[in-house]
């Protein structure tokens, strides 16, 4: 027995096949009005009416003590849209900054002369000797000296590579802030830089002269002037190593002490079998062995840093791609001021003082937001984060890739 046909019973039937699908269902009358959506409800008398989240900005978070965190202790671990709240804002993609025509720009050269400890080094060294030299040369010339004494002459060599110290501190502790693009990151560190040659190279100069001319005198053996000579350079770049290093904590002192020793032990060998095969004129002699000592005690600082480093950044996308910064300091801040140390001064996105890397006390890095604006980890807005070899940060338009040593490796919990 066949059912009637009905339009109303074609038109609620359930398409359960590709026949089904060719049959033609009748179209609902069409004057037949669509049901009305239901009203919004309205909240109550005296309620403030609901907020989507992260509608207008990003939830503060606190500023964590500099020391002393442990995951446990962090704050924000319950903010909405962190775990299990609200949805995300979507987060935009930054630029890709590779050069498309594979010419070198001014700000990627500026780049790849700080892209490491050690080539920054070098070419600070570099610059920073010939400077001092020319420089040292216009003020007390040598060939200007009329001294008296042994003693007369060991404090002019000591006023003589004061001067110099001067130029080589401002040109080494300013190079970050030249190669980021920040003059006044550049002037201020430098600035610090040249207070520390000033003291740095007075003893320095003064005391490895004292010491040649007290020792190398009395013999006539080539050897001990060599290495006499050697012992009174390092005592200088041990000086300035240590005076650049102070400031941020222990690991990068010894990284100074050990690496302006080791650099103005060989500057000095060098400048003293140059001052004994050489002919000519001594400012010749003297251009060539402070270029040198310049460069020996910026490589040398710069090859020890590097060597001993256990955590550090690489800039992987951004203004600064290739630029890496080893994190030596227990706390190191990212921003757009030029006192944070890590500076972004050619990303308008990046908030004054944005985040910060804190090392943990045991050995581990965390990454800190320090405004509103978001810190993003492996692609998830973060409220703090400890670090693990290879996961990226992205502050801005710039992308970091957070490194460590297997050492530094800890099996501990990762937070958000």
């Amino acid at each position: 027995m066949t059912e009637p046909e009905n339009p109303s019973y074609k038109q609620e039937r359930i398409v359960i096949s590709s026949e089904d699908l060719a049959s033609d269902f009748a179209a609902p009358p069409a004057s037949t009005p669509p049901p009305p959506l239901p009203p919004p409800a309205q909240p109550a008398a005296g309620t403030a009416a609901p907020t989507a989240p992260f509608a207008n900005s990003w939830p503060s978070v606190p500023t964590p003590p500099a020391t002393g965190m442990s995951p446990g202790q962090l704050p924000g671990e319950q903010l909405p849209g962190l775990r299990g709240g609200a949805p995300l804002p979507p987060m935009s993609q930054p630029a890709t900054y590779a050069s498309a025509t594979g010419t070198l720009t001014w700000d990627q050269f500026l780049t790849k002369l700080g892209s490491n400890a050690v080539i920054a080094g070098l070419t600070a060294g570099a610059l920073g000797g010939f400077v001092g030299w020319a420089i040292s040369e216009l003020i007390d010339s040598p060939n200007r000296w009329t001294p008296t004494s042994l003693i007369a002459l060991d404090w002019d060599t000591g006023f003589y590579v004061m001067i110099f110290a001067i130029v080589l501190g401002f040109v080494l502790m300013g190079w970050e802030g030249f190669t980021s693009r920040s003059t006044p990151k550049m002037f201020r560190e430098g600035g610090i830089g040249a207070a520390i040659g000033l003291g740095a190279g007075l003893v320095g100069g003064f005391v490895s002269s004292l010491i040649y001319t007290q020792l190398v005198n009395p013999f006539s053996n080539t050897g001990v002037q060599i290495l006499v000579r050697g012992l009174g350079w390092a005592i200088f770049g041990a000086l300035v190593g240590l005076g650049l290093g102070v400031r941020h904590g222990l690991k990068s002192t010894i990284n100074g002490l050990l690496g302006g020793a080791a650099g103005g032990f060989v500057a000095g060998v060098f400048f003293q079998l140059l001052s004994e095969n050489a002919t000519g004129g001594g400012g010749g002699q003297r251009m060539i062995g402070f270029t040198v000592t310049g460069i020996g005690i910026g490589l040398g600082i710069g090859m020890v840093t590097r060597a001993r480093r256990d955590a550090w950044l690489l800039f992987s996308d951004g203004p600064m791609r290739g630029k890496e910064f080893i994190l030596q300091a227990t706390q190191t801040r990212v921003g757009s001021d030029y006192r944070c140390d890590i500076v972004l001064v050619k990303d308008p996105s990046v908030a004054p003082v944005q985040a910060a890397f804190v090392r943990q006390p045991n050995g581990t890095v965390a990454v800190m937001p320090q405004s509103a604006a978001p810190v993003v980890v492996n692609g998830i807005p973060s409220a703090g984060a400890q670090l693990r070899s290879g996961d990226t940060i992205v502050i801005g338009s710039s992308v970091l890739t957070y490194e460590q040593r297997a050492a530094a490796s800890v099996g501990s919990p990762r937070w958000h």
